[in-house]
């Protein structure tokens, strides 16, 4: 399934341009208001060849008795540990849009309530410095956003600023040194400065932050130095599971370093993922990416709302598609009572 968000000055002009880009057979997964100014903010999505019809039902008609919706999509989140107010807050969303599948009632919900990003190697050249701490995943990540913008033809460079792990920066060396990307290491801020004037040149620039402890006033003024010195925003790379307030408070003092956005790991040794949309909501910061699996090749994709559903819907909870329609019915918040 493919998913946009469209931007427009009412609503009449973003169905404009989501027929105009996705056809007349899009889904409205969800609507509301920009959060940069007037206008509306819409994402729609739209079934491509090779979707499984079985992962993307079609859409019925919400129906006040349809109560199975909202209880679904309550009990896959309870059994992901996420916080009761979260829980509600997700549930009640839910409950707003026109649908009888509980995966996208709750992608609607996730989009209302979560905020999500680009990876940065699909997004305009840059750089990008991944912070996090200690065991995170970011130089696995690091190699990963590496070889995602090498494979999209774009020009790489890597910088590391680790002078503490043993083994970080030969790790990231074999990786670099596969592509063929430039490498270099930089372990002070006056160094991690001219590292980045040297590789200015380069489409993409990824800078592996040394680990830090984010509880530990000097290794975070550190860190905090390093940033200033790289001249660009951080990007949080933060493993999935364990408890969701540890997990909040770690990712707020991040934030409080400049993340706005994040990178989730270890989505694939991990089975329940309350944490992560603790984080998201409460930190905040904006879901840009998880890592699903060991292979740098293959381990690091995109998130939005219906892919984050789904990664939290058990299986089998879908709705079953309809029978002998011409087209799928588009969602729409229920009207108020």
């Amino acid at each position: 399934m493919r998913l946009k968000t469209f931007t427009a000055a009412t609503n009449g002009e973003a169905m404009t341009l989501i027929r105009r880009e996705l056809g007349a057979d899009a889904i409205i997964v969800s609507s509301r208001r920009a959060a940069d100014g007037p206008g509306v903010r819409i994402v729609a999505a739209v079934e491509e060849a090779g979707d499984n019809p079985a992962a993307a039902p079609a859409l019925v008609p919400f129906k006040p008795a349809a109560g199975r919706v909202l209880d679904v999509v309550r009990q896959a989140l309870i059994g992901h540990g996420t916080p009761a107010p979260l829980i509600e807050m997700l549930a009640n969303a839910a409950a707003a849009f026109s649908t009888a599948d509980p995966t996208l009632a709750l992608a609607g919900a996730l989009d209302s309530a979560l905020a999500f990003a680009p990876l940065p190697a699909d997004k305009q050249p840059g750089t990008v410095v991944l912070v996090g701490a200690p065991g995170a995943g970011k130089t696995v990540t690091a190699a990963k956003l590496a070889h995602r913008a090498f494979a999209a033809g774009r020009s790489v460079g890597v910088i590391s600023t680790d002078r503490v792990r043993a083994g970080g920066v030969e790790q990231l060396a074999a990786f670099t040194r596969i592509l063929g990307i430039d490498l270099e290491v930089a372990p002070t801020p006056e160094k991690l400065a001219a590292a980045v004037a040297r590789l200015n040149h380069r489409e993409a620039l990824i800078v592996d932050a040394a680990q830090a402890n984010p509880f530990d006033p000097d290794q975070m003024q550190l860190l905090a130095e390093m940033v200033a010195a790289a001249g660009a925003e951080p990007l949080l790379v933060q493993p999935a599971g364990g408890d969701p307030a540890e997990a909040i408070d770690q990712a707020g003092a991040f934030r409080q370093l400049g993340a706005r956005a994040a990178i989730v790991t270890r989505l694939d040794a991990t089975r329940r993922l309350g944490g992560l949309l603790a984080v998201a909501r409460e930190a905040p910061l904006a879901l840009a990416g998880v890592g699903d699996s060991p292979h740098v090749a293959t381990g690091l994709s995109a998130v939005n709302p219906v892919s984050l559903a789904r990664r939290l819907m058990p299986r089998g909870s879908q709705a079953a598609p309809r029978q002998h329609r011409d087209r799928a019915e588009p969602p729409r918040r229920r009207a108020a009572s």
